[in-house]
């Protein structure tokens, strides 16, 4: 038996085999397959979880700033410059 919890909008697919909690990332998301086992199904969620933020600050990280982007800097490369 399955069943499906969201953490951070990620699918977390939990079910328990032979005494055995497990625990899979679910969708179409950079981690999604990614897999676990616990001895409970608290320990399990709470493994799954960690799983989905570590992911999420990964993918914060890595994703580009935007301090400035091309189309401002270009208006304000256009902008006129006033000289007293």
């Amino acid at each position: 038996m399955s069943n499906r919890k969201y953490h951070r909008g990620v699918g977390v697919d939990l079910w328990i085999n032979r005494g055995a909690w497990f625990w899979q990332l679910a969708g179409h998301c950079r981690g999604a397959g990614t897999i676990g086992s616990a001895s409970t199904e608290n320990e399990a969620l709470r493994e799954a979880y960690a799983a989905v933020d570590e992911l999420s600050a990964r993918c914060a990280r890595a994703a580009p700033s935007r301090v400035s982007s091309a189309p401002t800097a270009a208006i304000k490369s256009q902008s006129p410059r006033f000289t007293p």
